[in-house]
Formats: C-alpha cells, sequence, structure tokens
C-alpha cells in the first residue's frame, strides 16, 4: 500500500467514524420522548437498548447510551437506576411480606434488604444503595389499592440517607449534585469530559460507539497485576499507599487484577482517599482490552516498583 493509498484509508475511517457518531446522536435526539419512557420503565440498561436499537433503527452500544442520557436526560437517568434496583427486588419483598405473620414495619422491610445487599444500585458498590424515601415512594405506589398495604407500617423511623438524597420525582442536574460537584476527566484523545461526581461513583467512561466493552477511555489510571517477577502483589499494601499519599492523582481508575486468588479483575475509582468499587469480571478478559491493560502495569510500576522490591 503507497503513500496516498495508506493516506485515504486512514482518514476514510476517521470521517466514517465522525458521521457514525453524529449520526447516533442525531438519532437518539429526535427519540428523546420515547427514551424518557424507556427510562421511567424501570428495565435494565441493556433491555432498554435493545428496545431502542428496534424500535429506532440505531446500533448504539449500551456505553454510549448511558453517556448521552447522562448528558441529556440526566434527571430520568438517575430514576432509571433507582426503579431498575426497586423492581428486580419486588420478589425479595413478597417473600419477606410472606414469612412475617405480623405487621411489617417497612423501615425493617428495608433494613432487611439493605443488609442483605440486595438495594445496591452498582453491584459490590457499598455505598451506592437505593435511598430510603425512594424505596417508601415506589413501594406505596405498587401497593397502591392493593390489600396488602393494610399488612404494612409506613413507620416515620429518622433514616439518615432518607434526607440526603431527594425524591426521583423532583431530582434535577442542580439538586441531586451541586453544580460545582463535577469533574474534569482526561480522556484517552486529550480531550475532556467534564462529569457529575455521583456518576464517577458509579460509572467509568467508556470509548463511544465501540463494539468492546472493555474499551476503557481514561486516561488517569494504573493497573495491579496479581504477579510481577514471580512475586505476589500486596493489594492491601497497595491501597493503603495510594489512600495514604499522593501517589496516584484524585477520580483515576485503580484496576486490581486478582486473578491468581479469585480469578476477577476488580476497578475502583480513587475519590478523596476512598476506593468506589465500579466493576468485576473475569481476568481472562484482559486480553480484550491487553495494549490498555499493559500500559496501566507501565503506570503502576513508575509509582510503584521502587517500593515493592
Amino acid at each position: 500500500m503507497n503513500k496516498k493509498e495508506i493516506i485515504e484509508n486512514d482518514f476514510n475511517e476517521i470521517l466514517n467514524l465522525k458521521n457514525s457518531n453524529t449520526t447516533e446522536k442525531n438519532i437518539f435526539l429526535s427519540n428523546i420522548q420515547y427514551i424518557k419512557k424507556l427510562l421511567n420503565e424501570g428495565i435494565s440498561f441493556a433491555k432498554q437498548v435493545k428496545k431502542y436499537n428496534e424500535d429506532c433503527g440505531s446500533k448504539i452500544s449500551e456505553s454510549t447510551y448511558k453517556n448521552y442520557c447522562k448528558e441529556y436526560l440526566f434527571e430520568d437517568f438517575n430514576v432509571s437506576i433507582y426503579k431498575t434496583t426497586f423492581n428486580r427486588n419486588i420478589k425479595h419483598i413478597k417473600a419477606y411480606f410472606l414469612l412475617n405473620e405480623t405487621k411489617i414495619k417497612c423501615s425493617e422491610l428495608y433494613f432487611h434488604l439493605k443488609n442483605q445487599g440486595y438495594l445496591m444500585t452498582i453491584k459490590k458498590n457499598k455505598n451506592s444503595f437505593l435511598p430510603y424515601l425512594v424505596f417508601v415512594k415506589y413501594l406505596k405506589e405498587i401497593l397502591d389499592n392493593k390489600k396488602s398495604i393494610n399488612l404494612i407500617e409506613f413507620d416515620k423511623t429518622t433514616i439518615k440517607e432518607s434526607f440526603s438524597t431527594p425524591n426521583p420525582s423532583t431530582l434535577t442536574k442542580s439538586n441531586y449534585v451541586d453544580k460545582k460537584q463535577k469533574i474534569d476527566i482526561e480522556l484517552l484523545d486529550g480531550n475532556i469530559d467534564n462529569c457529575p461526581l455521583v456518576y464517577l461513583k458509579n460509572e467509568i467512561i467508556m470509548r463511544n460507539n465501540s463494539n468492546n466493552a472493555y474499551d476503557f477511555n481514561e486516561k488517569n489510571y494504573i493497573v495491579i497485576p496479581s504477579v510481577y517477577k514471580n512475586n505476589l502483589i500486596d493489594f492491601e499494601f497497595i491501597k493503603k499507599s495510594i489512600l495514604q499519599k499522593e501517589d496516584v492523582k484524585n477520580y483515576s481508575l485503580i484496576f486490581h487484577d486478582n486473578g491468581k486468588k479469585d480469578g476477577n479483575i476488580y476497578i475502583y475509582r480513587l475519590i478523596d482517599k476512598e476506593l468506589h468499587v465500579l466493576k468485576k469480571f473475569s481476568s481472562g478478559h484482559c486480553m480484550d482490552f491487553e495494549i490498555y491493560y499493559n500500559n496501566g502495569i507501565k503506570k503502576f510500576l513508575s509509582i510503584f516498583e521502587k517500593k515493592l522490591f
């Protein structure tokens, strides 16, 4: 392939991708009302994307769909997360009713589900539970005009978190998270994505319109391997160092390959000296983002190699 052919090929790919991105956004924006309806149905994002693509003639990925929802339908995006979390727990609520012969207190039901880990809005993230007042609102909605509503007491128990998170029906960008709590995240191409803090506590920025579920797009991250030079890496030691010092930039992603122990990779985000769990998957998938993975190990070693060996 000569120079002219190389240039033609490369720039045609760039232009096609740019046009594809524009087309997907235009399709999304022209179907805003339909997407609002999907977000308020309380179904998973995977099911929303499937229905959206089928009904709107789109081929959007789940990560791009979420990013567009976050950008253009912030309030509905958060309501969708809450409703989906509640709906997948209806079977657990039913079981609790059946196992209790006396009248149920709503707060006791809530704490039972919460202590079992059922009310997490993001799996494995202990800071992402469905707020109490939101839980009460949805419970009243599903029991409206049902006889079972007489079996539960909506007690006025004071629960700290119920006063720190607004009701989904009144969510706005300004009252759900302070406008000042938006963080600039540097992407691989040098561009900046200005994200709400609440989004960063739960999500990872991915490349738009990618078919690869592991196409991470954040520049600031490290990968902690299971083993280096035949030595097992002590994650607790690294974690302690990260939290106590400023070796790793705030809001960075922390990948922990725990493959030698449980076969999984865990992704955390460092936010103000706390690690927030974002994702967990089989360590075998490191091959799906091999270059990103290996570069992350290099970043890790540049900071910690002298401390470890």
